[in-house]
């Protein structure tokens, strides 16, 4: 009786607990994200003095003209076109979207905006499209943008 309940009970719930373990080495931060691809409209891509990145902004006028809420690091390999990002955030608020060139990490920069969701690569546009957290899709949301920093 007791081979049994070892064999048809005890063996299966064990291996059900070993397979539904993740013990990959990644690891996401906590919160919800949204996805999507930048597409960029030059291939003037800065290589030194700084790095491009994904940011999200808080909900206010003239949003693009403030710290960012949070930023990542885009991976810039080459001049392929678009790039996916994905980006997290904790809190429950409604944000902008903005690709951006980060001079340092510090978290008081104000760093120039290259393209926004809603508006992409136009600078007198003021309708801006906000995009609301928790997001539990994960949407994704296209911008093209810049990489040259002059425009």
């Amino acid at each position: 009786m007791n081979r049994k309940l070892i064999t048809y009970y005890f063996l299966p719930a064990l291996a059900f607990l070993s397979f539904s373990c993740d013990f990959s080495d990644n690891y996401y931060p906590k919160g919800d994200y949204i996805s999507g691809y930048i597409t960029f409209v030059d291939t003037n891509f800065m290589s030194s003095g700084g790095y491009y990145a994904v940011a999200l902004y808080s909900n206010q006028s003239s949003p693009y003209n403030s710290i960012p809420l949070t930023t990542d690091t885009l991976k810039i390999a080459g001049a392929t076109s678009p790039y996916n990002y994905r980006i997290y955030y904790e809190n429950k608020s409604a944000c902008f979207l903005g690709i951006i060139w980060k001079r340092t990490t510090s978290e008081r920069e104000i760093p120039r905006v290259l393209g926004t969701y809603g508006c992409d690569t136009s600078y007198s546009c003021t309708d801006f499209k906000s995009i609301n957290f928790p997001n539990f899709t994960g949407a994704n949301y296209d911008v093209i943008c810049w990489t040259d920093t002059t425009h």
